[in-house]
């Protein structure tokens, strides 16, 4: 069976299975998909602003290849647990002045 009879016996294969609908091609879509992850890291630390200081540091160490620029937070919700607060802005900036 040579390539050109192959290729006839597929045509009418096909064409019996999807009948006379036109044979279009598909468009290729690039679907940006966006998620959260949630963790906890553990550090030893004076008080909260210290730990929430340290616990960034790791955070923007692990190399992520998939993670969007500035999409983190920390979840307010360790004030709470803690009855500490932190200042968030100022752990940013004083992470980035240490480098």
């Amino acid at each position: 069976m040579n390539y050109l009879t192959k290729i006839y016996k597929f045509k009418i294969r096909f064409y019996s299975f999807f009948g006379d609908k036109k044979i279009t091609k598909m468009k290729t879509y690039d679907i940006p998909i966006k998620w959260e992850s949630y963790k906890r890291i553990q550090v030893e630390a004076e008080n909260l602003q210290e730990a929430t200081e340290k616990a960034l540091k790791i955070f923007l160490a692990e190399p992520d290849e998939l993670y969007l620029d500035d999409s983190f937070e920390i979840d307010k919700y360790i004030q709470e647990e803690t009855d500490e607060t932190f200042d968030f802005d100022l752990a940013i900036e004083n992470i980035y002045k240490e480098k």
